[in-house]
């Protein structure tokens, strides 16, 4: 499947600009990180989930049963190596003992709720969504049982609980599975009105994303030089490699490009407001967001256009 380079930087552009219009009504007072809570409910709770779920019942159909089972396995496998992965780069970058479980969650938790679900429904359609959503049931579950426990330092007192888990992101994407199988098909008022809540999943995501980063102090953000190797990590490094391991593996192009796509997303966005529940270094999570974030403006495009384009 080939990508139209100018197409992709153009949307990125897009989503720059309106992270740009976060953070300006960040620091004017119009948005700010309180307010962002409850809109990052709404989008958590009913837009992100609605556009799960129009992607499964509502879009064509472009994967078998078995090619959705294979892309949950490609999820298990991908996780589990970067989580292995993430091991090794505390002692490589001799980062400071308190901060070693928080380097590793940059490496393996990206932002494929925010940014990732709508960067890929610019590149391949709505229908993609689907995919990405197996991955963001595997972020969920990961990132607040194991990434927390990274974030605590590895103490197992986090105050976690199962039902934590069962969030409206990981219910609807289960049961978007479910429909997909079972080949649910919505009715047209119901279609309809998914597409129209849908809508207001990217400019919402890219508006709390900026007013986050607004209240990042912009002369503390660029001075920690380990931060720049994870953001060549993160956006270059292994999406790279994960692209030339899996395409002897993956036969399906959209397949392919949503896999490498997730993996060269920047840094989840809930990474800050995790360390600041759990007491750890609330500076380092948002300078890390933030610089992943602005680079992947131009790195994304970079990346898929260098290993997809025709």
């Amino acid at each position: 499947m080939e990508i139209d380079v100018s197409s992709v930087f153009q949307q990125m552009v897009i989503l720059f600009f309106i992270m740009a219009l976060g953070y300006l009504a960040g620091k004017t007072g119009i948005m700010s990180t309180q307010g962002n809570k409850p809109l990052s409910k709404l989008i958590n709770c009913i837009t992100n989930p609605c556009n799960i779920l129009y992607s499964a019942i509502c879009t064509e159909h472009t994967l078998s049963n078995r090619e959705v089972l294979g892309i949950v396995g490609i999820a298990v496998a991908v996780y589990a190596v970067l989580i292995l992965l993430a091991q090794a780069v505390p002692p490589l970058l001799r980062v400071p003992k308190e901060q070693s479980g928080q380097y590793k969650f940059m490496i393996i938790f990206s932002n494929i709720g925010y940014m990732g679900i709508p960067v890929i429904s610019a590149i391949y359609g709505p229908s993609a969504v689907f995919e990405i959503a197996i991955f963001i049931m595997m972020f969920n579950v990961l990132a607040y049982t194991y990434g927390i426990y990274l974030i605590c330092g590895g103490h197992r007192d986090s105050g976690f609980r199962a039902k934590d888990l069962l969030t409206p992101m990981t219910i609807t994407a289960l049961s978007s599975l479910v429909l997909y199988f079972l080949n649910v098909r919505a009715p047209s008022v119901i279609a309809n009105t998914l597409s129209t809540v849908r809508g207001m999943t990217t400019p919402g995501a890219m508006l709390i994303i900026g007013c986050a980063l607004s209240a990042v102090p912009i002369r503390d953000i660029f001075s920690n030089w380990r931060l720049y190797i994870i953001a060549a990590l993160k956006l270059l490094v292994v999406p790279v490699a994960g692209y030339f391991v899996l395409r002897p593996l993956i036969s399906n192009q959209l397949v392919l490009g949503v896999v490498v796509a997730v993996l060269g997303m920047p840094i989840a966005s809930n990474f800050t407001m995790l360390s600041a529940q759990y007491d750890r270094d609330q500076k380092l999570a948002a300078s890390a967001v933030f610089i992943t974030t602005l680079l992947s403006v131009v790195s994304i495009p970079l990346l898929m256009g260098l290993l997809f384009a025709g």
